[in-house]
């Protein structure tokens, strides 16, 4: 199915398999799964370009009668200025026609967004609702990197013999998602994006690291690069059974990765934090020196 809007002279159709190359180059290193479909909006003349490339795919995957079950969606854009709202009105009308031949409950963004954007704007006009607000935090990086080594300098003989520390890469992802799932930090679809080596945008071996017991995980920590300064610390986790260790567990991981962070980088760490479920994560951040973004917030559309 395409569509034509008269005003832009776009069409709006689904991606032709030789356009997923540059249908991905928009979305900046956003990792989606494999599965997603990508709609594209097209201007054919006079010569053609990708005006805008939205991947979609179920969220969860699972087939047969779901009421959580979403249709997730990123938009990717060349235009600094982002889509006119012409454009997205008919990417999100292709969008909705979609969510109800796969009987989703909701259209739900895989972005987030602070009310100041134009697209939150937008999206809200067309029916979106909040549906997750996160606070967000960023931390100057030699501050982090030299407050991670003094606490390590300070609790180093206190860690056990037994611990041993391994890079994520080569590890048992499902044994590591276990620990992410039980403290809700992040849906399995989204631990598989980042997880995925092919991704621009993933959990970097260098810097994600788990602890270990003989074959048992104790903690780990999971970083992306975003940009070409900053490290984004999406998971820092204790095995539910280790609580009392968690001091010791956060000293070792937060050295093995940040010790390997080459002088002046990263300018700053980040992370975000849910602003109702982990309000831990953010206040620490403030204590060690961070600033406070404007909240980010995510998006749905009711679809019945």
């Amino acid at each position: 199915m395409s569509s034509m809007s008269p005003l832009s002279s776009a069409t709006i159709r689904p991606a032709y398999a030789d356009e997923l190359g540059r249908a991905r180059a928009l979305l900046e290193g956003h990792p989606v799964p494999p599965s997603a479909a990508f709609i594209v909006a097209v201007k054919e003349h006079p010569v053609e370009r990708l005006l805008a490339a939205v991947p979609c795919w179920l969220s969860p995957e699972a087939e047969g009668p779901d009421p959580a079950r979403q249709l997730r969606f990123h938009l990717g854009s060349p235009s600094a200025n982002g889509l006119n709202p012409e454009l997205l009105a008919l990417l999100l009308e292709q969008l909705e026609a979609r969510a109800t031949s796969e009987h989703a409950s909701a259209l739900a963004t895989d972005f987030s967004l602070p009310e100041a954007h134009p697209l939150f704007t937008h999206l809200r006009a067309q029916g979106f609702e909040i549906c997750k607000t996160d606070r967000v935090f960023a931390v100057p990086g030699e501050v982090v990197k030299s407050r991670t080594q003094r606490i390590h300098a300070r609790l180093s003989e206190k860690l056990p013999q037994t611990w041993r520390l391994e890079s994520i890469r080569g590890q048992d992802p499902e044994k590591l998602y276990a620990v992410v799932a039980a403290h809700g930090l992040m849906s399995r679809q989204h631990f598989q994006q980042y997880w995925n080596g092919a991704n621009r945008e993933r959990f970097e071996a260098e810097y994600s690291w788990v602890v270990l017991a003989e074959a048992e995980v104790l903690g780990l920590l999971l970083v992306s690069q975003q940009g070409e300064d900053e490290l984004h610390i999406h998971v820092e986790a204790v095995s539910l059974g280790h609580h009392a260790q968690s001091r010791l567990l956060s000293a070792s991981l937060r050295h093995a990765s940040f010790s390997r962070c080459a002088a002046g980088f990263p300018k700053k760490f980040t992370c975000r934090a849910d602003a109702i479920q982990h309000r831990q994560t953010g206040n620490s951040a403030l204590r060690h020196g961070g600033e406070e973004g404007p909240p980010m917030h995510f998006l749905r559309k009711p679809m019945f």
